[in-house]
């Protein structure tokens, strides 16, 4: 199977909205298989669940490369209900997404707290123990 690499925009404690997947056949050519179509497909409907948008998939070469978006693959797997997710697993992943977000929300109101403490002159050892982040992410502040 090919090699599969996702890049995405920088990011500092948000997540993501937009993704777009890129990778290389090892044969060297840009044409479009099945297991593409079935792996966008996948990350099309992961991403509408955790609402990270998949902009579009590109096959690359050296000199060359097929983009899903302009040949209208993107929008077609988009209407498409294959690899829906359904039933218990959807649940299971709205628990999980629910879970991400308190916890993502949580740290952002701990860097809040730390930039203030900060602000007012307290050491990065006392703003660490008062809100748990590490001495790494307070330096960065």
């Amino acid at each position: 199977m090919p090699t599969r690499q996702m890049c995405s925009a920088w990011r500092s404690t948000n997540w993501p909205v937009k993704l777009i997947l890129v990778h290389n056949h090892p044969s060297g050519t840009h044409e479009v298989t099945d297991a593409d179509i079935t792996f966008t497909d996948h990350m099309l409907k992961v991403g509408k669940l955790i609402k990270v948008e998949v902009l579009d998939h590109l096959v690359i070469t050296e000199t060359n490369y097929t983009s899903f978006a302009d040949q209208g693959v993107m929008d077609e797997l988009k209407k498409s209900g294959l690899f829906e997710i359904m039933g218990p697993e959807k649940q299971e992943l709205e628990q999980f997404k629910i879970e991400t977000e308190k916890k993502r929300a949580i740290k952002e109101e701990r860097l809040k707290v730390a930039k203030s403490l900060k602000e007012s002159g307290m050491s990065d050892e006392d703003i660490k123990k008062h809100t748990g982040l590490s001495l790494k992410v307070i330096g960065g502040i």
